[in-house]
């Protein structure tokens, strides 16, 4: 069981990585380089809103209830929207194929969650 709990993140890595490493060998920077954007970029949002959260419910379990847990929460979730548009225009700027495998990197992840949440069940 332990070893299938911790599939929903070794498999999309290792896929990723593959990815990565295949686009590069076949001479398509643009694309990799799209690709980890979206990949990165997305991840780095997901760890942030998810330690985020955490730090709302250690404050909500120190002190009842957290009256500024949802305003919070906006805030949180709206910080992730410059880092995704700031990204996909850089991939925009690259040219080629790169905003396609941005997109692609940015779904890699969430079907990663939806897995880490599947885990958690």
């Amino acid at each position: 069981m332990q070893q299938a709990g911790r599939a929903w993140i070794i498999y999309p890595s290792a896929l990723s990585m593959g990815m990565l490493v295949g686009l590069l060998l076949f001479g398509l920077p643009r694309s990799a380089a799209g690709f980890a954007l979206g990949l990165f970029g997305t991840a780095f949002c997901a760890v942030m809103l998810k330690m985020g959260i955490g730090m709302i419910a250690q404050t909500a379990e120190r002190q009842g209830k957290a009256s500024f847990a949802p305003g919070c929460l906006f805030f949180l979730f709206m910080l992730k929207l410059p880092v995704y548009v700031i990204c996909a225009m850089w991939a925009q700027k690259m040219g080629g194929y790169a905003v396609p495998w941005f997109i692609f990197g940015l779904g890699m992840v969430y079907l990663a969650l939806i897995g880490w949440a599947q885990a958690q069940r």
